[in-house]
């Protein structure tokens, strides 16, 4: 898990706090985050997010058992909180997809 806290960190300044019955926390630093996607961001959006990393999961191999978030779940959006419960890789596929998403919005205006 450290690694993994140490990976976010370094790649998208996301801070990673493991809690109780592996369920952890993600904290975004808001400043590298669009206002547009942060305004957008709400329960539906991260289930789509979920999505698309649970397919990459599986485009990259990942065992099947092994692929699923069980739990998200948005806390705040100042700054940016949500609860996940994954595997490691998973979570930074996800963290990956919430990145490249506010990139795409912020090229497209």
């Amino acid at each position: 898990m450290n690694d993994l806290k140490n990976k976010l960190y370094n790649d998208f300044q996301v801070i990673l706090i493991q809690n109780d019955n592996n369920l952890s926390t993600l904290q975004f630093n808001n400043v590298h985050l669009s206002p547009v996607f942060i305004e957008k961001l709400n329960q539906l959006e991260l289930e789509s997010i979920k999505i698309e990393a649970e397919m990459f999961a599986k485009s990259e191999h990942f065992s099947v058992t092994h692929n699923k978030i069980k739990n998200l779940s948005l806390l705040t959006k100042n700054p940016i909180t949500i609860h996940i419960q994954a595997v490691e890789p998973l979570i930074y596929f996800f963290v990956h997809i919430i990145f490249k998403r506010n990139k795409s919005i912020t090229t497209d205006n």
